[in-house]
């Protein structure tokens, strides 16, 4: 019975981040959440765009990397400090 619980969950929180390409998001890269923006969407994964940082850090990611802008995701934020940044990268 609990795992019919989590289908609704699952379901609930696919809706609260459904994003097409050309979105505003932010993504969470090394425990660090940074603005975005989505430019593909394939088979429930998405190409972001790191906004102030070359094309050389796009990357494809799942929903669980991403949340609106400005909005809470679905898991907790990590208090991770990050090794590096990708607004560094050269």
């Amino acid at each position: 019975m609990k795992r019919f619980f989590f289908l609704p969950l699952i379901l609930f929180s696919l809706a609260l981040f459904a994003q097409q390409a050309g979105s505003s998001a932010e993504i969470l890269w090394n425990g660090i959440w940074y603005k975005g923006t989505i430019i593909e969407v394939k088979d429930n994964q998405y190409k972001v765009h790191y906004n102030g940082c070359g094309s050389n850090w796009d990357e494809w990611v799942s929903a669980s990397r991403l949340r609106n802008v400005g909005g809470k995701s679905t898991l907790s934020t990590p208090t991770a400090v990050p090794k590096a940044d990708p607004s560094k990268k050269s």
